[in-house]
């Protein structure tokens, strides 16, 4: 695990595996909302709402920890849309933390 990683404890590709299993689990509610009214979404709520926290805890816990560029823009974003905003979060932080070492070059 490199420097990087080191308040993100948990590898970026299990993050990913969470983000997608959570999409999943979403579109399964909307389509067994849609299809059988008479079906029961309540587990697939609770396996959703866990999963959704616990990405919200685990890339606030990296954002908060990390120097980023526009990081208000993307705590706000988190707590509001947490799964777009993941998605976004984890294609662009590589390049985000790069930036934030930049900046920190530059203010030191």
């Amino acid at each position: 695990m490199n420097t990087d990683q080191r308040f993100l404890k948990i590898d970026v590709q299990i993050i990913k595996i969470l983000v997608a299993v959570e999409i999943l689990l979403t579109l399964a509610g909307v389509v067994v909302h849609f299809t059988d009214t008479d079906a029961t979404i309540g587990p697939l709520l609770v396996l959703r709402v866990m999963f959704l926290f616990s990405i919200w805890l685990i890339l606030l816990n990296d954002m908060i920890h990390h120097r980023l560029p526009n990081k208000p823009f993307w705590i706000i974003g988190i707590c509001v849309l947490t799964t777009p905003t993941s998605i976004l979060y984890l294609i662009r932080r590589k390049r985000m933390l790069t930036t934030g070492k930049q900046l920190k070059v530059k203010i030191d």
